[in-house]
C-alpha cells in the first residue's frame, strides 16, 4: 500500500516551498523560515458524487486496473465529467469489501457509492461495487480494494492514472 503519509507531506513541502534547490551560505541566510501546512482539500466538480446519478458512467474508460484472483479492481475515468472512481468487479467470496478512489494531490479519498459523499461502506462480496466519484483532470488518481477477511485488513492498489 502506498503511504498516504509521505504522499501528503511531499505535496505540503512542495506546495509551501521547502523542496528548493541547493544554495550558498550566504544566499541562505537571507531566506526566510517557511513552515509547511497541510495541502488544503480541492473540493473540485462532483467530489463524492455517484457517477451513475451525475451521468459521468456513461461512456466512462477504464483507466488502469489490477486484476486477482478473487475480481478486478478498476480506475474508471470519465472523458465527459474528467472524474476517476473505483470500481470492483467479484468473482468470489472474499470477505467484505470497500472500495475507494484517492487523488494524490490532496490525499483526498472517496467510498460510498449511495451518493452521500466520500465516506467508506462495506458489501459483500462476489458482487460489483464501485467509489464515488473525484474530480482528477491533471491530478493524479489510483482506486483501492479494502477487504476485511476474518480480522484480517489487506489492500489492494491499481496503478495511478491521469486524465486531461
Amino acid at each position: 500500500m502506498r503511504s498516504r503519509l509521505a504522499t501528503l507531506l511531499f505535496a505540503s513541502a512542495l506546495a509551501a516551498g521547502l523542496l528548493l534547490p541547493a544554495m550558498s551560505s550566504e544566499a541562505a541566510a537571507t531566506t526566510h523560515a517557511v513552515t509547511a501546512t497541510a495541502a488544503p482539500s480541492l473540493n473540485l466538480p462532483y467530489d463524492g458524487t455517484d457517477p451513475s446519478t451525475t451521468g459521468c458512467a456513461n461512456g466512462a474508460q477504464v483507466a488502469t486496473h489490477i486484476t486477482k484472483s478473487y475480481g478486478t479492481l478498476e480506475l474508471r475515468w470519465s472523458p465527459t465529467c474528467k472524474t476517476n472512481w473505483g470500481r470492483f468487479v467479484g468473482t468470489s467470496n472474499i470477505g467484505i469489501v470497500a472500495v475507494w478512489v484517492i487523488r494524490e494531490a490532496d490525499g483526498k479519498t472517496c467510498g460510498d457509492q449511495a451518493g452521500t459523499g466520500c465516506n467508506g461502506a462495506w458489501y459483500n462480496t462476489p458482487n460489483t461495487i464501485y467509489s464515488n466519484q473525484l474530480y482528477g483532470c491533471n491530478y493524479r488518481t489510483y482506486a483501492q480494494l479494502e477487504i476485511y477477511n476474518n480480522g484480517n485488513q489487506i489492500y489492494v492498489d491499481t496503478p495511478d492514472a491521469g486524465g486531461c
